[in-house]
């Protein structure tokens, strides 16, 4: 804010609109790098959340979620499945009023309306998500990446700058200046939080070289995604022995 205030012309910004646009920067960058990773396991000790109860097939989406990477079941570990069956939330299609597994018994869901709906009746959820980044009292957390400071300082106030052009209170030269900027260090701000270090590099280098690929990773909560692969190659001389 302090920043944003540096400006005179935006010496009478509402604090209240500043945050409400610092949010909307923040999705708006779409760096998921940027968000908290949470996993509801329960874990007191990384302030992770409580499992999700499933009561009468349907679980309540956590309120923070950005994006939700994967669920599972919290009890078996088994991973759910997102259903393509349009009937999956009906009644009237399963004899058994305990379960709505798909064929072959696996665990499914669907998601709608801040809920997430599943093939069993109880239980609980284990998912692991993208959450906002936000403090105690709820205000966003920033990445301490000067690229980034300084996208969601220009959308603030590129947003005043729309709010003052509208009611003609700044010329519309002025205003495209601020848009201009906003639309710079916002994908200054994508790349240079999204550039791998050696670590990222070289788990994406294992991926893509992988001769031999696992279908079934997903079973297995992609722990073998990044595995290393061996061979063992045999040649032939010219004289067809083997070494």
């Amino acid at each position: 804010m302090e920043r944003v205030l540096e400006n005179p012309i935006f010496n009478s910004i509402d604090y209240g609109n500043a945050l409400e646009w610092a949010y909307q920067a923040i999705a708006k960058i779409g760096a998921s790098v940027t968000y908290i990773h949470k996993i509801t396991d329960g874990n007191e000790e990384l302030n992770h959340p409580a499992p999700i109860e499933i009561i009468n097939f349907r679980a309540e989406i956590p309120y923070d979620v950005y994006n939700i990477e994967m669920i599972r079941d919290w009890d078996t570990k088994l991973p759910y499945t997102q259903s393509s069956y349009i009937y999956h939330k009906s009644v009237n299609t399963y004899s058994d009023t305990k379960s709505r597994n798909s064929i072959g018994g696996e665990l499914t869901y669907t998601m709608n309306n801040n809920y997430i709906f599943t093939s069993l009746e109880e239980g609980f959820l284990e998912l692991s998500y993208w959450a906002f980044p936000t403090s105690c009292d709820d205000k966003p957390l920033i990445p301490d990446n000067e690229r980034y400071i300084q996208a969601v300082v220009r959308y603030i106030q590129y947003k005043e700058a729309e709010r003052l052009w509208i009611m003609e209170q700044l010329s519309e030269q002025k205003f495209r200046y601020f848009e201009q900027d906003w639309y710079y260090y916002s994908h200054a701000a994508f790349v240079d939080v999204n550039m791998p270090n050696y670590a990222t590099a070289e788990t994406m280098m294992k991926n893509s070289l992988k001769a031999v690929k696992t279908p079934n990773s997903f079973d297995s909560s992609f722990l073998d995604l990044n595995a290393k692969q061996r061979y063992v190659a045999f040649f032939r001389n010219r004289y067809g022995i083997r070494r």
